[in-house]
């Protein structure tokens, strides 16, 4: 399947298609050239952030959220450090 860029907006419109049971997941993955993980995944990033999760990110913003996510997001269950020093910690 070749990759295609979708907006916010015609993602928004076929998660609405599948929320509101006009369209099957099995069925609309072929239908619109896509895999079905690609559609669970649009599912789980509107759930989690809306309509804002559904924007295409530069190259650069997804490498300074995994930046975030491992260095510098303190965690209650790490003893409130991030990942990556509880990690070096635990070595």
């Amino acid at each position: 399947m070749c990759k295609k860029k979708r907006t916010a907006s015609v993602k928004f419109t076929i998660i609405q298609e599948i929320e509101a049971g006009r369209i099957d997941v099995k069925a609309a993955a072929p239908k619109l050239g896509m895999t079905k993980t690609t559609l669970a995944k649009w599912r789980h990033y509107y759930r989690l952030f809306g309509y804002e999760g559904l924007e295409v990110r530069s190259q650069g913003e997804v490498e300074d959220y995994i930046h975030f996510y491992n260095y510098e997001r303190l965690q209650a269950k790490l003893n409130g450090l991030s990942p990556m020093e509880f990690r070096t910690k635990a070595a």
